[in-house]
């Protein structure tokens, strides 16, 4: 990562978007990256709804980076039964600068009504300045493919929730097959998307090669750029397949 916007240095940030927009990946980078500044994180899975490629599966390898990660109650087992521990309220509510709190919600408004359950203190968070809301928006995912159709993922994602988001990242990529053209290509799609929303963008999310291939100038253009450390690969990417 290479600039840390304002609103991603917040007690507690909620991360949402559409399903398979790169909420996940984005949720354990930044967890690595305030670990990484001597912050000590918490990274909270709340996808209720998509048991595969969740933040949860990834506890063991964030807990040796100073990562405390909770999630539904039988993440991980056999069982696909939507409880989440009580202890993560007060996880919410006690949070601090040095002691953040990450939510991964599950994708689309179906994921963000797991929200509800923490309406209450979310909205003192939020009412305080102490809160931020990501709305994550790939434009390579069916139905997020303008900004247009991103507005109407992420309306309905803050009525779901009964949050409004503050700022919108932009993780548009193809994985291994992302180059610097696919990236500076969706540059303005997310500040169209933001715009329409009266918000900024956040940040905008770069896997380290394509980082690495850009000039001076293509570098320029991108607002925020965060530096993905990718964990979350596809079957036929780690070799499963």
């Amino acid at each position: 990562m290479l600039q840390l916007n304002e609103q991603l240095n917040r007690p507690v940030i909620v991360i949402t978007g559409h399903y398979g927009c790169g909420k996940t990946s984005f949720a354990l980078s930044l967890a690595e990256c305030l670990a990484g500044m001597g912050k000590a994180p918490s990274l909270v899975d709340l996808d209720i709804v998509n048991p595969y490629f969740r933040s949860f599966d990834y506890r063991q390898e964030l807990k040796g980076c100073g990562i405390q990660v909770e999630g539904p109650v039988y993440a991980g087992m056999n069982l696909d039964i939507p409880a989440l521990p009580a202890h993560i309220d007060g996880m919410i509510e006690m949070a601090d600068l040095q002691h953040p709190v990450i939510l991964d919600v599950g994708g689309d408004d179906a994921g963000a009504a797991a929200l509800g359950r923490y309406h209450p203190v979310l909205q003192r968070l939020e009412t305080a300045g102490r809160l931020t809301v990501l709305g994550v928006v790939s434009f390579l995912r069916p139905l997020t493919e303008t900004p247009e159709s991103a507005v109407q993922a992420l309306s309905a994602i803050q009525a779901a929730s009964r949050l409004q988001c503050t700022g919108v990242v932009n993780a548009t990529n193809l994985g291994s097959a992302t180059d610097v053209q696919l990236v500076l290509g969706n540059v303005d799609k997310a500040r169209q998307t933001a715009q329409m929303m009266a918000l900024p963008v956040a940040s905008t999310v770069l896997l380290p090669d394509v980082w690495q291939q850009m000039s001076s100038e293509e570098k320029k253009q991108i607002p925020f750029p965060f530096v993905l450390s990718r964990r979350v690969m596809l079957p036929w990417e780690d070799g499963k397949l």
